[in-house]
């Protein structure tokens, strides 16, 4: 199964009905306005979703068994694309 990680943009869109939830709490008038947000954010989603499902992408990571730790270790990533147009990566592959 394929997992979706949502985008940072969507995510950060997710704070305003939260917020205004909250304030909804304390004000009834704006329960209307926490629901049309939600309805924004989960089409917002719903589209960000069905985009990624669009992009074909695989990475395929290759190390040794048995690392050091006094010296470099080689690690391999490959990373393939069946996309039409060019894609930004950013790759880190720290342990922390």
């Amino acid at each position: 199964m394929r997992s979706l990680i949502p985008s940072r943009a969507l995510v950060l869109f997710a704070a305003a009905p939260l917020l205004a939830s909250l304030l909804a709490l304390f004000n009834p008038a704006l329960v209307r306005a926490a629901l049309y947000l939600d309805a924004g954010i989960f089409t917002l989603a719903l589209v960000d979703g069905l985009l990624a499902l669009r992009l074909k992408v695989s990475v395929q990571r290759s190390a040794p068994d048995v690392m050091s730790l006094s010296r470099r270790n080689r690690v391999t990533v490959r990373l393939r694309s069946e996309t039409r147009g060019a894609l930004r990566v950013s790759l880190v592959d720290d342990l922390f």
